[in-house]
């Protein structure tokens, strides 16, 4: 079986992405990322004359429609409105066609209708189910054709986002083919509910993760590696663009922390993955920051130096962050939105508190940081990983959905 992935650029090994064609191959399937940039490996295909400097001015091509509103929330918001004709993957002659990120210019929705194999998207947020945003937070008119999109707010052109949500409807009806892929039931729900996938195949299958790579290690050795003291309650926050990404809930995480000290008996540090620039802000308490982290291997030992995964996030789909820290066995505490609570498991695995509540948020925290029997919830959350996310488990289930398409 033949699958290509379609993304932007190669693959980054430990995206989403990579790990589900990762995952295919464990089980012996051709799985092969098609994209318009390819990197130096073996995995690859390049399927378009586009390279990085083309692929962001069709980008901010995509977006400059957007001049036309006055944006409320400064969130990540895509039209879809233009794309890159993907056709170069025909001489591929693939079984399958996987997309994963289809905005920003990537794929031109309208160009698929030519394709005759059956193409599956992976949806890694909301985008599709959107007339252009990739976080909702709490807005509910997706569900009835996006009218009057918030994010946007006033617009030269009448009810804008309609009109493209409008647009999408028209592209996607014509795919044939098409059936989707959520890494959460909470996704999954969104997309059976939506209006521009009535009679789609829908299927949840969690994200994949190298359970053997993400492993519970010695405490102390990891400590020592990061020059972490042996004494501290460390707390862990790690977010793909640090924490100036507004939904990542970083702020609200520091809230949270500032109720801690009087709740402990023993000096917490904040432990920070993913800041791009120096980190400067002053608590009163102590803070690591490791930066933008490529290595996996440090990502590993930063995991098994933590006490605690805080994921404040305000909405998620299934973050890479929660299930790398459980696979190494690190309890995580995050609020009942998206997909967590599916990760997290309330009180098995760590601590669910109610949606933006930091005062619920720091009582989890001291949950998990003061629990009797730590091991317990550390084996609890190392066992689910094995069991769900695992290449093999993972590889099987798509490599099944795949063959009810064909």
């Amino acid at each position: 079986m033949r699958i290509f992935h379609v993304a932007q650029t190669s693959l980054a090994v430990n995206s989403a992405a990579w790990r589900i064609r990762a995952a295919q191959e464990a089980v012996g399937c051709e799985a092969v990322a098609a994209v318009h940039v390819p990197g130096d490996n073996s995995y690859s295909v390049k399927i378009s004359f586009l390279n990085k400097r083309s692929l962001r001015l069709l980008d901010i091509v995509d977006r400059l429609p957007l001049e036309l509103c006055r944006s409320k929330k400064k969130l990540p918001w895509h039209t879809g409105l233009w794309g890159s004709n993907i056709h170069a993957l025909k001489k591929h002659n693939p079984d399958i066609i996987n997309l994963h990120w289809v905005s920003g210019g990537c794929v031109d929705l309208a160009s698929l209708r030519s394709f005759t194999q059956p193409i599956v998207w992976t949806m890694h947020d909301v985008w599709g189910v959107t007339a252009g945003c990739h976080c909702n937070l709490d807005c509910k008119l997706w569900e009835d054709g996006c009218h009057h999109c918030p994010q946007l707010g006033p617009c030269l052109y009448p009810d804008f986002s309609h009109t493209i949500w409008k647009t999408k409807k028209a592209r996607l009806e014509r795919i044939p083919n098409l059936s989707i892929v959520a890494p959460s039931r909470w996704l999954k729900d969104m997309v059976e509910k939506s209006p521009l996938y009535q009679g789609r195949k829908v299927v949840c299958i969690h994200n994949p993760l190298d359970v053997d790579l993400y492993r519970p290690l010695p405490k102390d050795a990891a400590r020592a590696q990061l020059n972490i003291l042996h004494n501290e309650k460390v707390v862990l926050f790690s977010a793909a663009g640090g924490i100036q990404v507004g939904y990542k809930g970083f702020d609200l995480l520091i809230e949270a922390l500032h109720k801690l000290p009087g709740m402990l008996s023993q000096p917490i540090r904040l432990l920070v993955i993913g800041e791009a620039e120096p980190f400067t802000s002053k608590y009163p308490f102590p803070v690591t920051s490791l930066g933008v982290v490529t290595s996996e291997e440090l990502l590993v030992a930063a995991y098994n130096a933590a006490d605690v995964f805080a994921g404040p996030s305000r909405q998620d789909n299934f973050p890479n962050a929660f299930i790398e820290a459980l696979s190494c066995g690190l309890p995580s505490v995050g609020f009942a939105v998206g997909g967590i609570p599916e990760i997290i498991e309330h009180k098995k695995r760590g601590y669910v508190a109610n949606a933006f509540d930091v005062e619920d948020f720091a009582t989890g925290l001291k949950f998990v940081l003061e629990y009797p029997a730590p091991h317990h919830l550390s084996t609890e959350a190392r066992m689910w990983a094995m069991k769900k996310l695992s290449y093999f488990e993972v590889g099987r289930r798509y490599r099944e959905f795949y063959s009810g398409l064909i």
